[in-house]
């Protein structure tokens, strides 16, 4: 691989986290899809929302514990476009199959925002999903150092990451090792087990189109932003991934209604949650617009409210919702005249 982090990486390590516009240059290339490019340099402007004043149970989640993601495979499967996710692995795990021009990995918590950025180190180094991940594992920390030495020029910012990659790099090696040992067991082909899905999703950190940003679904600036950059370079939003973020919020919360009325949907466009249950998770998907109406209908609450509509979809943990408010909610009374 052309080493690309001398134009792209340093400016991305320096800025991202210190700064509410993200810096990032994108490295132009014959293979490069053209308006995803520019799109990623508009997205140098995209304003970061306000960290949150506390964490959900004052947790990191650096890893996921969603653990049939797989039921997402065929709705998520070459969709293009932008993806738009939440949350840390599960991005490159959903890349593999969508196939996006562009993945903008966002975050509330800026501490995911920079384990993508450590993420987008380790993709410059590792040629297969193997040597990626054996870069998270506790042996390679004085490498990761010395990899750090070679990049990152700020004292302060090689600390934390490195404290990053030395608290949490084992725990993701592990994750990491189970996933793909599990995928493997299943036959099923993801970046950790197939090298032309790794390659992929290698490839658009090479590229520059891989964006991690942190934002808040229900904060003032991050999605707008994102929305109107996308609008105006015509790219729609094909995947848009939210983990159980909704669990903990209405959908009256702060500026959601308006974050997600600002999205570019399209036609093929997919929205993806999951819901916990007891002793798992429930898997949700509908399509972008019908997200939306449910999303901006100022009668509906939160998600809870909407998950009660989702019709099986194969499997018993993947539900399809494909009703719309109109069908289900009573309309308004008229108002009395005065």
């Amino acid at each position: 691989m052309v080493r690309y982090r001398r134009c792209f990486m340093v400016l991305l390590l320096t800025l991202s986290w210190a700064s509410p516009v993200l810096a990032q240059e994108p490295k132009r290339g014959a293979d490069s899809a053209p308006i995803a490019l520019e799109l990623a340099e508009a997205l140098k402007a995209v304003r970061f929302d306000p960290k949150p004043p506390k964490l959900i149970r004052d947790v990191h989640y650096t890893t996921s514990n969603e653990r049939h993601l797989r039921l997402f495979r065929d709705v998520a499967k070459e969709l293009g476009g932008i993806q738009l996710g939440v949350g840390a692995e599960q991005n490159y795990l959903l890349a593999g199959w969508s196939r996006p021009e562009l993945v903008i990995c966002m975050d509330f918590d800026q501490y995911i925002t920079d384990i993508h950025v450590i993420y987008g180190l380790l993709f410059g180094e590792a040629k297969t999903a193997e040597e990626l991940t054996s870069w998270w594992a506790a042996e390679s920390k004085e490498k990761f150092a010395a990899l750090l030495e070679q990049e990152v020029t700020d004292p302060q910012r090689r600390k934390v990451l490195a404290t990053m990659h030395r608290r949490d790099g084992p725990s993701i090696a592990r994750h990491l090792g189970r996933q793909r040992a599990n995928y493997k067991k299943l036959g099923l082909e993801t970046w950790l087990t197939q090298p032309e899905q790794f390659d992929f999703v290698r490839g658009l950190w090479a590229q520059g189109r891989v964006i991690p940003v942190r934002g808040d679904l229900t904060g003032p600036s991050t999605l707008k932003d994102i929305g109107a950059a996308a609008s105006r370079f015509g790219l729609p939003v094909r995947l848009f991934y939210l983990s159980n973020a909704e669990y903990y919020f209405e959908y009256r919360d702060g500026d959601f209604r308006a974050n997600i009325a600002a999205l570019p949907f399209d036609d093929r466009s997919v929205v993806l949650h999951t819901h916990p249950t007891k002793h798992d998770y429930m898997y949700f998907h509908h399509s972008g617009e019908n997200f939306r109406a449910w999303a901006t209908n100022p009668k509906v609450k939160w998600f809870r409210a909407v998950k009660r509509y989702g019709e099986k979809a194969g499997d018993e943990l993947l539900l399809e919702i494909m009703k719309v408010p109109a069908d289900v909610l009573k309309p308004s009374p008229p108002k009395k005249k005065k």
